[in-house]
């Protein structure tokens, strides 16, 4: 077969082409469609390069019908006969829903184990269609679609050559949703990697608001929605151009770099390099290094830049940095490929190798000033990896470093001192401009005087050289692991360009100076050296915290510090080893602002003030602040991340110097502290979730059905299985097994009612992941105490435990195999995986034990809304006796309503009818907030007790230690129910909505200790109480 010729010299350069090429392109042409291939049934895939078409269906796993998989397909390998051009063959591969079929099974739909020819494609396909009793889909897809669906998909869908690209799109207009997906390929059967699916929501009011509902899966897992939010900083898909940069974030999981290429030992072999030549100018002549690294991002994910697509790979050939990009099989976002070095390497992808990164942990004491990027273990160990590297096996101890000059900022971009000339400078003899320190220059060995041709006397000498010019060995290291932070402003590839110019500029000034006969070996020398600087993550690097990882700033500042994570002129660098830049005129305004006008201000309001201008400055204005304050949940430092927060720490340390010396901690702790945003209170429009068995008769209503509201609760109940639990060990129909493994059960109410404001579909994280994590603990904690007899008789037996234990004796809390059985639930209900139940289980026990603890500690000190006098010498507080003397709810009367079944809240109904007047469904000031608001403080007394109670300071958590946590979800549900689902609010919100009330009201309530003449204010509120 004759190679590939391209005369560069003509205008219209001329390319021979195999004919095996030829054919099989004709073959496609014959096979493939042209237009609607999104519409259509079957999808086409082409890998022209491996003369290989897969033709395929699809299916949907999940009830959205959003998650994409393959459902048949037909992979069909195309083979050339040199002898008679016309004559070809293809090799089937038949699979369905992920199997491999048996090859007879083609056989006998054909007569023949190989396909000759385009029509035997289009009888194995109808026959396939016969055997699917489905809807036509083009019929489906002709049917009526809303403007914004259609212009949507004029923009995202292309028209022609879907059959080479790597996304492929299925188009559902009845249904108006559109799938981006792409394949991967595990012996020659094609799964779907990733997909994104986009449904349209429609606003009948207003058009031009629909907007997309995106759903992402990786390999049939669903992302979470936070993973969207990250990327876009918005929960929905707008525009074509947003769908655009979620599909450019999935295609940069990998960036293939020319300092990240592996240098196979047998391809620098001196016959291997005699076989090619030394010119190394074909791109045949060297293997494609590529090697993946791990976006690292802890909660986040790296958003990539779509426009540098096409700066896919680094040429190792000095003289054309970027090879014409190739279509190359992409791995999802949380899955990594292997690495490959074969030119003809296999497309095949595994949906199921799990290949995880496992960065060493590092931990540094809180003491520290600001993070280092390792410690000296860390970098003994990163040294011997570099050594390894080295086919050479150099000892790295034993090569010198060059002086640093003092224009090195700890960076590679900030390090580039030479790019000027000036005194004490000497430019290398290269075509680049590289204007090296001349003491670094002298400090060099001279190769004149070794013997010649020294491989390693050459790598030492560019080695010391190359790390100068890029800052040392700790800016390389700490340059590329920001890079994987995920929302870093510079891109990977602008680092890994400059690393391979600045080589070649070293390499260039040794051939002129030198006469260097073997420069592609130093060259790859150097090159395999570096990698191991250049793979070290984000992850690697050390936080303030113990024991976690370094977290950089959130996603949303990503575009806005692009311009001040640059050098430039006019700009100067805020703190060593940090990318972050700013004006230089503008800096010293601000340090001679806090140095003279702002003298009087206390040390920290100056430090943090003059840190948070310079941050204000670098994104641009404190509008964006405060807008990303807004987009994030969390404190200000998890906005600017803690390499923002020490770069300014280091910056307000120059410049206010050590005589005012302020504790890191405490800086810290006062940035996360800025710009802090008022509580707000979400209400959830359209909340439905359990709301078939806790609303069940509103449900039916809702849907147009006439179903006999079930019963959730019967008034008379068997007795549980001990006395004042709440546990039964016999099925009922009210009633669900808390684990296949136990023979517990609990009322199938009280659980949804707990799932409903506390389980996994209300939480950010659905598995377990210690002994501290909010997204189960509460739910755990609340249905131990239930189980027990409720919050005061958990208390109760914590005490009656601990005293026991005193005595020597032994009292449970809790039947064993009940707490067992109630762990198994929360791990079933949290989906843990297998394989860290045990761990689980321990956590799930710490959990639980740490609660415990914790309360008796809260009850000694009094703090506590429980007394138990049979258990506790001392006298009632004074504020407990105060709550309980307003809890005229506990017990039932005729003229009281019970807010829900199972609860013993009763509300007396006259008060119950004037709080929706005044704040119900249909009154003037109808809010779901002020009517759950009004019916608590009723609960505590009126407006004046709670706030009595709450300025007393005796109960430690404010109003979530007034009420008992199953009181709240009554209030909760009995206010849901009013509003008619239209609206929800949980217990969390309704404490927080309280706590922002009562702080209002705090000013006003002071004067009736301060005035005489004190009179309250009759508002809504007074009068809804005042009946």
């Amino acid at each position: 077969m004759e190679d590939m010729k391209i005369d560069d010299d003509s205008d219209n350069a001329t390319m021979e082409r195999p004919p095996e090429v030829d054919v099989f392109s004709d073959f496609v042409m014959l096979v493939v469609p042209k237009l609607g291939q999104e519409t259509a049934r079957w999808k086409y895939d082409v890998w022209r390069e491996e003369k290989r078409l897969t033709i395929f269906t699809l299916k949907y796993t999940d009830e959205m019908e959003a998650v994409a998989a393959v459902d048949d397909c037909l992979c069909l390998q195309f083979t050339f006969q040199p002898s008679d051009p016309s004559t070809y063959s293809l090799t089937p591969t038949f699979s369905s829903g992920g199997q491999k079929k048996d090859p007879f099974f083609i056989e006998n739909v054909l007569g023949k184990s190989t396909l000759t020819s385009s029509p035997d494609v289009q009888i194995l396909l109808t026959h396939l269609d016969n055997g699917h009793q489905t809807e036509n889909p083009t019929t489906l897809n002709d049917a009526p679609s809303s403007e914004s669906f259609s212009k949507f998909e004029a923009q995202v869908v292309p028209k022609f050559g879907q059959e080479t690209g790597v996304w492929k799109y299925d188009v559902r207009r009845e249904k108006k949703m559109l799938t981006i997906f792409r394949l991967g390929y595990s012996d020659n059967v094609a799964v779907v990697a990733d997909c994104l699916s986009l449904h349209l929501v429609s606003n009948p009011v207003d058009l031009t608001a629909d907007t997309f509902a995106p759903t992402l899966s990786s390999n049939g897992k669903i992302a979470e929605a936070s993973y969207i939010r990250n990327i876009l900083g918005k929960l929905t898909v707008t525009s074509a151009e947003d769908a655009q940069t979620i599909l450019g974030h999935q295609d940069d999981s990998y960036v293939s770099m020319d300092v990240d290429k592996i240098v196979s030992q047998d391809k620098m072999d001196g016959d291997a390099l005699s076989k090619h030549g030394e010119s190394l100018q074909s791109d045949d002549d060297l293997d494609e290094w590529i090697a993946p690294f791990e976006e690292d991002s802890g909660d986040e994910y790296y958003v990539g830049d779509p426009e540098n697509e096409e700066d896919d790979a680094l040429e190792v050939d000095s003289s054309s940095l970027f090879r014409q990009p190739q279509r190359k099989t992409k791995a999802s976002a949380v899955e990594l490929q292997t690495t490959t070095t074969d030119k003809k390497r296999s497309v095949e992808e595994s949906n199921e190798v799990d290949v995880t990164r496992q960065p060493k942990s590092t931990i540094v004491s809180k003491k520290r000033k600001v993070a280092e990027p390792r410690d000296e273990r860390d970098q003994d160990d990163l040294f011997a990896q570099m050594c390894a590297a080295s086919t050479l096996k150099l000892n790295l101890d034993d090569i010198p470093s060059l002086p640093v000059h003092e224009g090195c900022g700890g960076t590679i971009l900030s390090s580039q001192y030479w790019t000027v000339p000036g005194a004490s400078r000497e430019k290398l003899n290269c075509t680049m401009d590289v204007f090296v320190y001349s003491v670094a220059m002298e400090s060099l060995p001279n190769l004149r005087d070794g013997p010649e041709d020294s491989l390693a006397d050459s790598v030492t000498y560019a080695w010391m050289l190359l790390v100068h010019l890029l800052g040392g060995c700790e800016a390389i290291t700490r340059s590329f692991a920001y890079t994987t932070s995920g929302t870093c402003p510079i891109e990977r590839n602008e680092l890994a360009m400059s690393v391979v110019n600045v080589c070649d500029a070293v390499i260039e000034h040794m051939q002129r100076t030198f006469s260097l006969t073997n420069p592609e070996k130093v060259r790859a020398e150097i090159l395999s050296m570096l990698k191991p600087l250049t793979s070290v993550t984000y992850k690697d690097q050390k936080s303030y915290t113990d024991g976690r990882s370094r977290f950089p700033s959130d996603i949303f500042l990503r575009d806005y510090l692009k311009e001040s994570s640059h050098p430039a002129e006019g700009k100067v660098q805020v703190a060593h080893g940090f990318d972050f830049y700013v004006d230089e005129e503008k800096l010293r305004e601000m340090e001679e602002r806090y140095n003279e006008q702002e003298i009087g201000l206390p040390v920290r309001q100056r430090w943090c003030r003059f840190a948070m201008d310079i941050v204000v400055e670098m994104v641009g204005g404190v509008d964006v602040i405060i807008k990303g304050r807004h987009h994030i949940k969390g404190s200000t430092l998890a906005l600017i991340g803690e390499d923002l927060h020490d770069a300014t720490y280091e910056r307000a340390r120059k410049t206010f110097g050590s005589e005012e010396e302020f504790a890191y901690s405490i800086f810290r702790r006062h940035i996360q502290a800025m710009f802090c945003l008022k509580g707000r209170v979400y209400v959830e429009e359209s909340t439905r979730l359990m709301a078939s068995i806790l609303f069940p008769s509103m449900v039916d209503a809702s849907s147009g059905s006439n179903a006999v509201p079930a019963l959730l609760v019967p008034e008379v109940d068997d007795p549980p299985a001990e006395p004042g639990c709440n546990y039964w060990t016999s099925p009922a129909p009210h009633r669900t097994r808390l684990s296949p493994n136990s023979d517990f059960y609990m009322l199938t109410a009280r659980l949804v009612e707990y799932q409903r404001y506390l389980g996994p579909q209300r939480s950010k994280r659905k598995q377990i992941q210690g002994a501290g994590n909010r997204e189960y603990t509460g739910y755990l904690k609340a249905l131990v105490a239930y189980a027990v007899g409720g919050e005061g008789v958990f208390v109760k037996r914590l005490l009656q435990r601990r005293r026991a234990k005193k005595e020597g004796k032994t009292v449970t809390v809790l039947d064993e195999a009940m707490i067992v059985a109630l762990f198994e639930h929360v791990e079933l209900l949290y989906e843990l995986p297998a394989n860290t139940r045990k761990s689980a289980m321990k956590k799930l026990y710490d959990s639980v034990e740490l609660y415990s603890t914790s309360l008796l500690k809260l009850y000694d000190k009094g703090e506590t809304r429980w007394y138990f006098p049979e258990v506790d010498e001392r006298p009632r507080p004074e504020a407990v006796a105060l709550l309980e003397a307003q809890e005229y709810w506990r017990k039932p009367a005729s003229d009281r309503t019970q807010l829900r079944p199972s609860h013993d809240v009763y509300i007396t109904t006259k008060v119950l009818k004037s709080i929706a007047s005044y704040f119900g469904p249909g009154s003037r000031e109808s809010d779901i907030k002020k009517y759950s608001n009004a019916l608590m403080l009723h609960m505590l007394g009126g407006l004046e007790t709670a706030y009595e109670l709450r300025e007393g300071k005796t109960f430690y958590d404010g109003f979530r230690s007034m009420f008992v946590f199953d009181d709240l979800v009554a209030v909760c549900l009995h206010s849901d129910e009013v509003f008619q689902l239209m609206f929800s609010i949980s217990p969390s919100d309704s404490l927080i909505n309280a706590t922002v009330r009562m702080n209002r009201a705090k000013k006003h309530l002071r004067r009736k200790t301060e005035r005489k003449e004190y009179q309250p204010v009759k508002n809504t509120l007074y009068h809804a109480l005042h009946v």
